[in-house]
């Protein structure tokens, strides 16, 4: 069993209206194969400037995720909730989502993800999921090879693109409605 509580000091420039700080705090227990955790986070207002004077509402994120390895085979889920999402009030957003993994052997595995989003704002059809499927192909014992296929499959009035901020470069759907793919492949090295 562990928690983690974080807090980060005003990032907010000298003198702001609203100081710009955030919590987390998460707890997790893991025995043999089963793996549970919980997490919350909140933005504070300063976060939120909806224009140079007023300042929205503090955004908070409730996340859940719960994983059983059966030895070949391993199943996780996340559930999470967003509240005053950007800082406007009663914006919100849940995701819920499942991954699977298949060990063939000792070398090779193969990984599938669903995820679906719906940001729950007044617009029809903003939701989005995503699907992805993969093949690792170990290397070593702390190394591995990573190939998969990606497709975000947008609803009429979405447009979510595939990839971000820390996965490389997005594609974007150039068109409400459209669905990008690709592929990635990399290699990991743990230390």
């Amino acid at each position: 069993f562990a928690v983690v509580l974080g807090y980060m000091l005003d990032q907010g420039a000298l003198g702001a209206a609203e100081s710009k700080t955030a919590f987390s705090g998460s707890a997790a227990y893991k025995k043999d194969a089963l793996y549970v955790g919980v997490a919350y986070e909140m933005l504070s207002k300063g976060y939120a400037a909806l224009t140079d004077s007023t300042f929205g509402e503090a955004q908070t994120g409730l996340r859940a995720t719960a994983k059983y390895d059966f030895g070949t085979f391993a199943l996780a889920g996340l559930f999470q909730a967003l509240s005053d999402v950007g800082g406007i009030a009663s914006a919100s957003a849940q995701t819920f989502g499942l991954e699977g993994k298949f060990s063939f052997n000792d070398k090779y595995a193969a990984k599938a993800a669903y995820y679906m989003a719906d940001p729950n704002t007044d617009v029809d059809n903003d939701d989005y999921s995503l699907l992805a499927l993969g093949v690792d192909r170990q290397l070593g014992q702390k190394t591995y090879m990573y190939l998969q296929y990606g497709m975000v499959m947008n609803g009429d009035a979405s447009m979510a693109a595939l990839g971000g901020p820390g996965h490389g470069s997005s594609i974007a759907a150039s068109a409400a409605g459209e669905s990008p793919t690709g592929f990635s492949w990399g290699m990991v090295t743990k230390f």
